[in-house]
């Protein structure tokens, strides 16, 4: 009795490994692309799976100076984080996968910071003490001073990613720390911050800010980008404010807001 007994032990614990090598599987759902969206490069795609650029140009036969064209579907090497892939389209072959409105899922945000192009891309939907010191660091000052994020800035940010589809929100500007003689800002609060919507007229962005309460919303054309703020009351204006403005002005709310500051914040650096 003996021996068979131990041949079905045996054989069982053949059996128990492979079934929880199947449990930890990817499903039929997983996407095994990744599809290229508007302002992609190989840096961000790679940036964005966790995996070395290098690994991802050979898996894809990518060669210098890797040019990517929007809609390529681009083979994942191994690696990438199963986190990761739920923020993928489900499916390669997905109705209007290769779309950024059809690759986003609600609550993924994606920032990229202009002066050094640095991504974090991740899920807003729980507002953890964690993700706001990631924020926080990915919104520090130039001089890489940090400040704690408005909560209703991080769930304004959130819920302007859904509006566009997760488009990639490129900011020039976070926390900054006011000039000698100038007032506190929202930006010295953590209450501000300067971007634009790839693929995304400024006019459109600037214009769905107006929708939302309780918002500074700021149109700065000529230096392409969008001012917002939390406040307690709305409050939408166009261009620098001019040589005498004061705060709260029908001119202009913000006569800190200087687009040439956060030009400056957004050079790239050395």
């Amino acid at each position: 009795m003996r021996r068979p007994l131990l041949a079905a032990v045996f054989a069982a614990s053949l059996v128990l490994p492979s079934l929880a090598a199947a449990q930890r599987a990817a499903p039929d759902d997983v996407p095994r692309v990744y599809i290229v969206l508007p302002g992609d490069t190989l840096l961000r795609v790679a940036n964005r799976l966790g995996v070395p650029p290098r690994e991802l140009a050979a898996r894809n036969g990518l060669q210098r100076p890797y040019a990517l064209t929007v809609g390529r579907r681009l083979r994942l090497p191994q690696g990438v984080d199963p986190a990761v892939l739920a923020t993928l389209p489900a499916r390669d072959d997905a109705p209007g996968a290769a779309s950024p409105q059809g690759a986003h899922r609600a609550g993924f945000v994606s920032l990229v910071r202009v002066r050094d192009s640095q991504e974090i891309s991740t899920s807003f939907a729980a507002n953890s003490q964690t993700l706001r010191t990631r924020v926080a660091r990915f919104l520090r000052a130039r001089d890489n001073r940090e400040h704690i994020v408005h909560p209703r800035l991080m769930r304004t940010l959130q819920v302007f990613s859904d509006r566009f589809g997760g488009r990639r929100m490129e900011v020039l500007s976070g926390y900054r720390l006011p000039h000698a003689g100038e007032p506190v800002s929202h930006h010295s609060r953590g209450e501000a911050v300067d971007l634009r919507v790839e693929g995304v007229p400024l006019r459109e962005v600037w214009a769905y800010c107006q929708t939302l309460p309780n918002l500074g919303c700021g149109l700065y054309a000529r230096a392409n980008y969008v001012h917002l703020d939390v406040r307690p009351a709305p409050f939408a204006w166009q261009g620098a404010p001019r040589r005498g403005a004061t705060q709260g002005s029908a001119l202009d709310p913000d006569p800190d807001e200087d687009p040439a500051a956060v030009t400056a914040d957004a050079a790239p650096v050395e």
